[in-house]
């Protein structure tokens, strides 16, 4: 496999490229140097990024111009060292703004600038080539485990799991109005759109609380939306706080292969589910543990019966609790990723 790398530190100063080719065994590889490069910032690139790693308050919109024109050169550096397009695999940490190294009594942090889209144009079709030539490949959903087997019978489902020593079922936080709850990050917090019409209705009908954790929450009239940074700390007390957790999502086809997380930490604490139908979602709910919803009206009529049926929706959560237990939890998959790389290692 040949590997191109790209490596770029806090002095801003420019980036330098490899391209190396590994062979052997996965376990003991070797490699050797078919090319490499610098490629020196401009002063003026270097100027504004130490200064936006000394503090410089910065607009967003003048962050992703300098995100952008930091992309645009590690896509130069890399065309400069493989020009023919030999990497089968780009290896790249972005451009470090600033790096604080974990030390006593707090974590570590790093801040960076990530080139990927301007480079995975430059892979073209090759993680198609890097599936093929694997020695296993895991899926955390079947759309995945369907893609990869296209390219490679030695492909295993292997769902997105969960601690359940950690994620652990405390019904005593839920307390207050009837609450809606969602995790998740800035990317996937868009999905929400698809339920504020839903909800708006249902804060009509009575006192309905939206909670967010990890995203922009949206505005929806007559509910009361509650914002939250996420926190490892406070992830579990607050899904715990949940009376429904939800998960909508549009149809189409980067949906289809996400692999049902938050559902999956959701039922892991024992709270009753709302998702859309799509990808690996259909997979993970089952009638016992929550209710699928692909319209408005469906939304609606879902989460209406989840705070009109709240016994019911106790037993749905104890039931999604008890899938997450035999199907979905890192107790379940270690042995069976542990048998995938054994498989590996006795062909070495």
């Amino acid at each position: 496999m040949r590997v191109l790398g790209l490596m770029s530190g806090t002095s801003a100063d420019g980036v330098d490229a490899v391209l190396a080719e590994f062979h052997g065994s996965p376990c003991r590889p070797r490699w050797r140097r078919l090319a490499s490069a610098a490629l020196p910032y401009p002063i003026e690139l270097q100027q504004r990024l130490l200064a936006l790693g000394q503090g410089q308050p910065l607009a967003a919109a003048d962050l992703l111009d300098l995100a952008e024109a930091v992309s645009e050169q590690q896509a130069a550096a890399a065309r400069h060292c493989d020009p023919d397009g030999q990497a089968e695999l780009i290896g790249c940490h972005g451009q470090t703004v600033w790096h604080r190294p974990p030390e006593a009594r707090r974590r570590g942090a790093r801040w960076q600038l990530l080139p990927g889209p301007r480079l995975a144009p430059l892979l073209g079709g090759k993680c198609d080539r890097v599936v093929a030539g694997a020695a296993a490949v895991t899926a955390g959903s079947p759309v995945l485990r369907d893609y990869a087997s296209r390219f490679n019978a030695r492909t295993t489902l292997l769902p997105t799991v969960v601690d359940v020593t950690r994620y652990v079922p405390d019904p005593s936080h839920r307390t207050g109005p009837f609450t809606v709850g969602w995790v998740g990050s800035p990317s996937t917090a868009a999905y929400l759109g698809e339920v504020v019409a839903p909800l708006a209705q249902l804060g009509a009908e009575g006192t309905v609380r939206l909670v967010v954790m990890g995203g922009a929450a949206p505005a929806v009239p007559g509910v009361e939306v509650v914002e939250l940074p996420w926190s490892e700390a406070a992830e579990v007390p607050l899904i715990n706080s949940f009376d429904v957790g939800i998960m909508p999502l549009t149809d189409d086809p980067w949906a289809r292969g996400k692999c049902a997380f938050k559902l999956i930490q959701y039922m892991a604490c024992a709270v009753a589910v709302v998702a859309s139908p799509v990808g690996a979602n259909a997979v993970v709910v089952t009638p016992a543990c929550g209710l699928l919803a692909s319209t408005p009206a469906e939304w609606l009529e879902a989460l209406r019966w989840m705070r009109d049926h709240p016994g019911e929706r106790r037993q749905m959560g104890e039931a999604g609790r008890q899938r997450i237990e035999e199907a979905y939890s890192l107790q379940v998959a270690v042995p069976r990723f542990a048998e995938v790389i054994r498989g590996v290692v006795g062909k070495v």
